[in-house]
């Protein structure tokens, strides 16, 4: 039993896990130097007194669920009480005899685990239980007296005391270099690619799909609109009443909630309120979340075990400014993005917000850099405004040292852009049509930055002169500014992927625009490698909140809120809705285009083995699981209000919110989980 347990304790797949041994940021380097001098210890212990009795002794000791069931092989049975507690000294040895007790926590990817059963009876994970099995190690009374033993007892005392400090040291070495544990969907964009990938989905599939049946919902009374984030059988999500909730993914019982006005003590400044309307960041090598609130512009981390505050960061002082955008978070910092809603400002106040991209040292919330998207106007109207970072999540390129993001359209620009748009708006062939784009004006980009230092190293400028906010919507409004001011910002960060052309390598990011098109650039230089216009733009889109890729297909929603005609292909039918479009990786080729059944607008998407899922903000609040292959929907449920957000999907499990701003939408307060049950 005992050579067998550490051949458990030294496989790949334990050490591969960071929560193996219930301790986390542990390297493998590390990992090996703890079981080695627990090894040294058990060892000694083995040849203390009896020759067989580490063998004899060492026993399995039941699981113990929350119901007070014991469980041994998947089966109940009577808790085992275990050995009557003796005494610290015996007298007559003149030693140590005492029973020394090692509990060892042991999380598994559980490939068999039934999202549909929460009681761990249903764990079908043998040999070692499922998803959490708990074993102790039992050692009877041995008699720790001989010199040597002691020797080899406080040898072995250094060396662990030395392996966890070490480890104590290295709190961010958690397998950073991997977009996601299996099964967990760790920000908005589930990887830090940005993919909105499933990556490690079996149990849903095309074949699957239909299969698909409501679990369970969790009643969150406020509106749920941002994609929820999965860890290790948790579901977390945030609410428009102002909650972040963690609720049980097996069956949506409340693990803990939080409301982050009474938790931060905020104040609400001017149109913002105290909520969290965005993902829940995931710290995977902390008891950490981190959220961005609506206002005021502050970043929030919680513990993870209990939604308890562990500090609170301001990212931006003004008036105006929130946080809508999941951040990422990679070896140790946490970066998110920093929007407003001073496009709401009358033509008198507007505008002074610059959009910017923050880095955080996640352990402590204090700012590492800040790189705002435009030039200083020094608080000043009609200067350079606006270029917000708000939809989805950054994506990082750990090789190349880039973090990747794209930026919104500008609400103000200063007097001599505004003439020099007037003057091409007088020509009818410009020559220059992006003759009053200015370098520094990083509006409607796509930017890469350095990780380290926040410092620009490339950007690309998509759309041209793109000036607008609600007061001047219309254009023939007195003192707004010349247009075109088509409002084409980008609503979604970059993603990224790998492709091939001419047989060569090219490793890309990828957005899509709420004008419709979708851009492919360069990592390396920000060079365009194609465009495509995947459908009608609008206001509200085009692409928004997030796009997906599985590196087979490119897939986006186009929104189309402005109602325009929509040409499906290869149908050539032609809605006025929203719908999905599938696009082709290395040449931006449309393979597929499939409208909502209810021609409204959609949302974010998600991909996963095969099956694009994909929401409508339709009154009845219909979800869908489409063909990756050939946009055929698969399956589809109403839930009852407006699907605004996305879903996530981990184990067999897809969930999703509802519920967004009434009139325009349908008023809905739950989270929903659809899951393929197993026969």
């Amino acid at each position: 039993m005992a050579s067998a347990l550490l051949t458990v304790l030294l496989s790949s797949e334990m050490l591969e896990d960071k929560h193996c041994l219930g301790v986390g940021g542990f390297d493998r380097a590390v990992i090996w130097r703890i079981l080695l001098c627990y090894s040294v210890l058990i060892l000694a212990i083995h040849g203390g007194r009896h020759k067989n009795e580490l063998a004899r002794q060492i026993s399995r000791r039941p699981f113990i669920s929350e119901r007070g069931h014991a469980l041994e092989g998947g089966r109940n049975r009577k808790p085992d009480r275990g050995p009557r507690e003796p005494e610290a000294w015996d007298q007559n040895s003149g030693g140590y005899d005492g029973t020394m007790v090692t509990t060892l926590v042991f999380h598994h990817k559980g490939p068999e685990f039934d999202p549909w059963n929460c009681d761990p009876s249903a764990i079908k994970q043998s040999p070692f239980g499922g998803a959490h099995s708990v074993y102790r190690l039992s050692m009877e009374p041995v008699v720790l007296r001989h010199p040597q033993f002691i020797a080899i007892l406080i040898v072995s005392s250094i060396l662990c005391q030395t392996a966890i400090g070490t480890a104590a040291k290295n709190p961010y070495r958690y397998h950073t270099n991997k977009p996601s544990r299996p099964g967990n969907w760790l920000n908005h964009g589930g990887d830090i690619y940005n993919r909105r990938y499933a990556s490690s989905e079996s149990k849903i599939s095309p074949s699957t799909a239909s299969k698909l049946g409501l679990k369970w919902k969790f009643n969150a009374a406020g509106f749920v609109t941002g994609t929820p984030a999965v860890y290790d059988g948790i579901v977390y999500f945030t609410s428009w009443n102002g909650y972040v909730h963690a609720v049980k993914a097996c069956d949506g019982s409340l693990v803990w909630k939080q409301n982050v006005e009474q938790l931060t003590g905020l104040t609400v400044p001017v149109l913002n309120s105290t909520i969290s309307r965005s993902t829940p960041t995931i710290i995977t090598d902390q008891d950490m979340i981190i959220l961005g609130i609506t206002g005021p512009a502050y970043a929030v981390a919680v513990k993870r075990s209990s939604g308890s505050l562990i500090w609170s960061t301001q990212l931006d002082g003004h008036p105006f400014a929130i946080i809508t955008m999941s951040g990422t978070y990679y070896d140790g910092g946490f970066y998110v993005g920093v929007s407003s809603v001073e496009e709401t400002a009358t033509i008198e106040e507007c505008c002074t917000f610059r959009g910017s991209l923050i880095k955080l040292d996640a352990r402590s919330g204090r700012i590492l850099w800040k790189t705002f998207t435009l030039p200083d106007n020094h608080g000043n109207r009609g200067e350079y405004a606006g270029a917000a970072v708000w939809g989805s999540s950054p994506s990082i390129d750990a090789p190349r040292n880039h973090v990747y993001i794209a930026t919104g359209n500008l609400y103000s620009a200063p007097r001599r852009i505004r003439k020099c748009q007037e003057r091409l708006n007088n020509q009818t062939n410009p020559t220059n049509p992006n003759e009053c784009i200015e370098p520094d004006n990083h509006s409607n980009s796509i930017m890469a930055l350095d990780m380290d230092t926040g410092k620009i190293q490339w950007y690309k400028q998509l759309g041209g002169y793109d000036v607008w906010f609600a007061a001047c919507s219309n254009l023939s409004t007195p003192n707004c500014p010349p247009g075109p001011n088509p409002d084409a910002d980008f609503g979604e960060e970059p993603m990224m992927l790998s492709i091939k052309v001419n047989g060569t390598k090219r490793d890309i990011v990828v957005a899509v625009q709420k004008s419709g098109f979708a851009w492919a650039l360069d990592r390396d230089n920000g060079n365009i490698i194609w465009f495509t216009e995947a459908g009608p733009g609008g206001g509200l889109g085009g692409g928004t909140w997030g796009a997906a890729t599985d590196t087979k297909r490119i897939y986006t929603n186009i929104a189309n809120s402005n109602q325009l005609n929509f040409t499906l292909l290869p149908s050539q039918k032609v809605t006025n809705g929203g719908g999905w479009v599938a696009l082709d990786p290395p040449t931006g080729k449309i393979l597929w285009s499939t409208a909502d059944p209810k021609d409204s607008m959609v949302n974010p998407v998600t991909i996963a083995n095969g099956v694009l899922f994909g929401g409508s903000t339709y009154s009845t609040g219909p979800v869908y699981a489409i063909d990756a292959k050939n946009g055929n929907i698969l399956w589809s449920y109403e839930t009852g209000a407006s699907v605004y957000g996305g879903m996530s999907v981990s184990d067999g499990c897809m969930y999703v919110g509802h519920g967004y701003v009434a009139p325009l939408y349908t008023a809905g307060t739950h989270l929903f989980a659809f899951c393929v049950q197993i026969s």
